[in-house]
């Protein structure tokens, strides 16, 4: 399933609240369970004079018929626990189906998996479900790109075994808006390294121009 919620913003301020950024990011880590998406926009960064009626969308992936256009040649869509054990979830954070990294048959160690989206407007923020369960996992990153996916900067990240469950992930940008965003899944030294995603939300913002 694939939906996209889109609603009218009167004011760039609305979307304020009191949070903290360092180098224009913050980043905030759930743990167990996602508490929402976290919008965060800079006023000083939109001139109100040139920039209005801001419209924002929410794109949610939970992976239930398709990628949800997402493109990967190395992600794999999955019901039900992944082909090695001691590693990766035992079913999808909500729903049926999930995506994963599945790190056996020699898919280690250092062996990269990707996927990535186009949203097309500036991405606010990035909300999450992640599984890293096993002895040998990797390090995963989520970036994004400004640059129609020429250069990528990284928003967020996380490595090592987190034990078997599924954890959220908060991600508010506060700054250089990416319009691209990409997880990249790098494998560990064995096959007990499955990594895995579900429920992704991104908000993503538009802007009217007045004025060139």
């Amino acid at each position: 399933r694939h939906t996209a919620v889109v609603t009218k913003l009167k004011d760039t301020r609305s979307l304020l609240g009191p949070v903290e950024q360092t180098n224009g990011l913050m980043v905030q880590d759930s743990g167990l369970g996602t508490s929402g998406v976290n919008d965060d926009i800079d006023d000083s960064l939109h001139d109100e004079s040139d920039r209005r009626q801001l419209s924002s969308t929410t794109y949610t992936s939970t992976f239930e018929s398709d990628f949800d256009s997402w493109t990967t040649s190395t992600f794999l869509r999955n019901s039900g626990s992944t082909s090695s054990s001691s590693t990766g979830p035992s079913s999808a954070y909500d729903g049926s189906y999930y995506v994963y990294a599945e790190t056996s048959s020699n898919n280690y160690p250092g062996f990269e998996f990707s996927m990535y989206r186009d949203f097309g407007d500036d991405v606010a923020s990035v909300s999450f479900q992640y599984h890293m369960y096993g002895d040998t996992m990797g390090a995963v990153l989520l970036q994004g790109s400004d640059d129609g996916g020429s250069t990528y900067t990284t928003l967020w990240s996380k490595s090592g075994n987190q034990g078997n469950a599924w954890y959220g992930a908060d991600v508010s940008i506060g700054s250089g808006y990416p319009q691209w965003l990409k997880f990249v899944y790098t494998s560990g030294s064995s096959h007990t390294g499955d990594f895995a995603l579900d429920q992704i939300e991104v908000v993503a913002v538009s802007y009217t121009h007045l004025r060139a």
